[in-house]
């Protein structure tokens, strides 16, 4: 038989273990890296009657999907930057959202960003920012490329 105290003594570890099994269980969690890139190919322009039309051709990678094999969607959001000859920046010009229905297994995905920038953005050589924000994963990722306005 055994003593009184024994049952409390054997809780008593348990109570000490107990968080210590929970700190490691929750340190050891495995953590979803983001490994979402945007490549963008080449941006270009060209003048309009009014205004220019820029078109931003992009390879995206690292997305998540959702849905059955044969019909996955994937959903990514976007924003364009835009940087002047001056060194100063245009936040959010403009922005948008892809929904990609996916009938087969793809590692990547190209994206077309078609936009207009008015008169006011004179000739000379910009930066555009594509700042991309996978719906699914909230990763977020972001490409930049030269743009040449010329007429």
């Amino acid at each position: 038989m055994q003593p009184f105290y024994y049952k409390r003594v054997t809780m008593k570890k348990i109570f000490y273990l107990l968080p210590l099994v929970l700190i490691i269980f929750v340190a050891c969690e495995k953590k979803e890296e983001s490994n979402l890139s945007v490549k963008i190919t080449q941006a270009f322009a060209f003048a309009t009657d009014e205004n220019w039309e820029v078109n931003v051709p992009a390879t995206v990678k690292g997305f998540k999907t959702k849905g059955e094999e044969g019909n996955r969607n994937a959903s990514l959001s976007y924003s364009i930057d835009v940087t002047n000859p001056q060194g100063k920046t245009f936040s959010k010009i403009y922005s948008g959202k892809e929904e990609i229905n996916l009938t087969e297994v793809k590692d990547d995905i190209t994206i077309d960003v078609q936009f207009y920038l008015d008169t006011t953005y004179v000739p000379g050589d910009y930066k555009i920012t594509l700042n991309l924000i996978d719906e699914f994963s909230k990763n977020k990722a972001t490409g930049i490329a030269d743009l040449q306005l010329s007429n």
